[in-house]
């Protein structure tokens, strides 16, 4: 797994229209539940994934009177991703050179992420929460699947049925416990 970035989100309950009862938040990559903070992207610190290099950065982009709402979350991604089904290297942008994770950190899981659109910055669709499809996987209370091997099945699964389209990613997701 390849450290990636650090990301602030603030982590929404399951919504209605998730009818999956595991599920209690949603921790998912994408940003279509949980989400930034306003303006993120226009702050300009963050690399070409969407996420910051620095744990100081992510915090910065929090306003100081919302902070003790929003959760820092790293990401890692596999070294691969799935295209039809089969698996292809992944290819980092050169900006993506985050610290090294600092203790504090706890595994949540695994998400899988559709990407399509270069010009779309990060990670599009988790299917997992976007599409409902928790229902049809064994996810935890954070709406992540628990094992590797898991996400991959997903991964290759999402890019042969295209629930969003793109290429599928796993990412391992990790928050900084307060």
């Amino acid at each position: 797994m390849i450290l990636c970035g650090y990301f602030p989100k603030l982590v929404d309950t399951r919504p209605v229209w998730l009818a999956e009862p595991r599920v209690e938040e949603v921790c998912s990559v994408s940003n279509c539940v949980s989400d930034g903070p306003d303006d993120w992207i226009g702050r300009w610190l963050h690399n070409w994934l969407g996420w910051f290099n620095t744990v100081t950065d992510a915090q910065s982009i929090v306003p100081a009177d919302e902070a003790p709402r929003y959760r820092l979350f790293a990401y890692r991604l596999a070294p691969s991703f799935y295209r039809q089904g089969h698996p292809e290297p992944v290819s980092l942008p050169k900006d993506v050179n985050p610290e090294p994770l600092p203790p504090g950190f706890v595994s949540l899981g695994f998400d899988v992420y559709s990407k399509w659109m270069d010009s779309i910055l990060g990670p599009e669709h988790s299917p997992l929460s976007c599409n409902s499809m928790a229902s049809e996987f064994q996810v935890n209370r954070h709406c992540l699947l628990a094992t590797l091997d898991d996400a991959r099945g997903a991964a290759a699964r999402f890019s042969v049925e295209q629930p969003e389209a793109g290429d599928y990613y796993v990412a391992e997701v990790l928050e900084l416990q307060r």
